[in-house]
């Protein structure tokens, strides 16, 4: 509940069980609890969107009541994942009958570093007729492919940067958002960021993108979950320990952790010298 309390007043919308939430490692039974308490707290101050992607269309389709009954908003969908998927057409399909399935309306969620599937421009522009689908975060880092998703935008389908080093980038060629695993560090300094983006103040929006890289080089110290873990049980939110088998930081790693946090001054938040 800290974590939420601590972006909530900087954020439109709050995503559970995505990858900064370590989703796919946890059981079935702690991530229930983690919607459960988490919308009760935030009690409809913001939308909610949950994760409820997995290894195969059945098994992300049978995630769908607890989604729609949990109270959330929205349903975020992955390509399957373990397996990968060659061919779009199946991609396709899949997508459409979690939507076809869902009460909530889906956002397609693409990030083939982690599913090995990844979604390009004609799919999505195909998928974002579909009534029930009605945006997509897109974490690949191709803005490439990223410009494409901007071709399926419109005012019933959203398209979304999940990479915090294309935030600026993405929002100048009119991206409707960031969501990003920074949020849960410095949710003020992206709000800004989009606020001056959206003011057209180009210079501010260029020295706020460059504050976004400093405070993201905490993610290239060892494993990127890892050290956002490390990150937020400095600041006093959560054990700092990470799901097995994913690696914990090495003593090194630990330490330009604190360096950074103390350079950007987030350190002095937890009282830390």
């Amino acid at each position: 509940m800290q974590l939420i309390d601590r972006v909530l007043p900087y954020v439109d919308g709050i995503f559970l069980l995505g990858s900064s939430s370590e989703y796919p490692l946890l059981r079935d039974e702690v991530a229930a609890e983690v919607v459960e308490v988490a919308i009760d707290h935030i009690a409809g101050v913001v939308p909610v969107y949950i994760g409820v992607g997995d290894t195969s269309t059945a098994r992300a389709v049978d995630r769908l009541p607890k989604a729609a009954e949990s109270g959330a908003n929205y349903a975020v969908a992955l390509s399957g994942f373990y397996h990968s998927v060659p061919v779009q057409s199946a991609l396709e399909r899949h997508f459409l009958q979690i939507a076809e399935s869902s009460r909530l309306p889906v956002i397609l969620y693409n990030i083939p570093q982690n599913t090995a599937n990844a979604l390009t421009p004609q799919t999505v522009v195909s998928l974002a007729e579909h009534p029930n689908i009605v945006g997509i975060k897109d974490s690949s880092g191709d803005m490439i492919s990223f410009s494409g998703f901007l071709g399926a935008q419109s005012p019933s389908f959203s398209v979304m940067q999940g990479r915090e080093h294309l935030a600026a980038a993405s929002m100048w060629l009119g991206a409707d958002g960031v969501i990003s695993a920074l949020g849960n560090l410095t949710p003020n300094l992206l709000q800004r960021l989009a606020m001056a983006v959206r003011q057209g103040e180009r210079v501010a929006a260029l020295e706020l993108q460059r504050e976004v890289e400093t405070v993201a080089q905490v993610f290239a110290q060892g494993h990127w979950l890892s050290a956002l873990k490390v990150s937020l049980g400095v600041l006093g939110i959560g054990s700092g320990q990470i799901v097995s088998p994913q690696p914990a930081l090495t003593d090194d790693q630990y330490s330009a952790v604190l360096g950074i946090l103390k350079k950007v001054g987030l350190l002095s938040e937890a009282g830390h010298g």
